[in-house]
């Protein structure tokens, strides 16, 4: 995953009263569901992750949650208010990463895991929040990709 792309992205969703916040954080050579939570709690010393509890999901199911996520707007008082010229750019973005994001993972043999909670990780959600862990088989590397919008 390009981090530019992923910051660039970050950068386009910022509205008024509204900020974003996109991470991926990468454990290389590391498959064990046992050993992703060590690194997680490693890496996030406040977080609270139990790989009991990750939720096994799919490629479609993230990039809905995600997607569901890009798309919120905001409220009166907070949100990202876009013409239509900037929500046709933020769209390209969008596509771009996506099609990143497939590169990565979803042609290759990847388990995907909702990561239930987001306590101690490095966002702040107000309005929405996602966290998923990925275990690519092909790389055998395995990735904590997790957002936020808050004010």
């Amino acid at each position: 995953m390009k981090l530019d792309l992923l910051k660039k992205l970050q950068k386009k969703l910022y509205g008024y009263n509204y900020g974003v916040t996109l991470h991926i954080d990468i454990f290389e050579h590391i498959l064990d569901l046992r050993l992703i939570n060590e690194k997680i709690k490693e890496k996030y010393p406040n977080s609270t992750p139990n790989h009991l509890s990750f939720i096994l999901s799919n490629y479609q199911e993230l990039k809905k949650e995600v997607n569901d996520c890009f798309d919120y707007r905001g409220e009166s008082g907070s949100g990202l208010k876009l013409s239509a010229k900037k929500e046709k750019e933020l769209k390209v973005y969008i596509l771009e990463f996506w099609n990143n994001l497939e590169n990565q993972i979803e042609n290759k043999t990847a388990d995907i895991y909702v990561y239930p909670n987001t306590t101690g990780l490095a966002i702040y959600p107000v309005f929405w929040e996602f966290a998923y862990v990925i275990i690519d088989h092909t790389d055998h590397n395995s990735y904590l990709f997790y957002g936020a919008a808050s004010d």
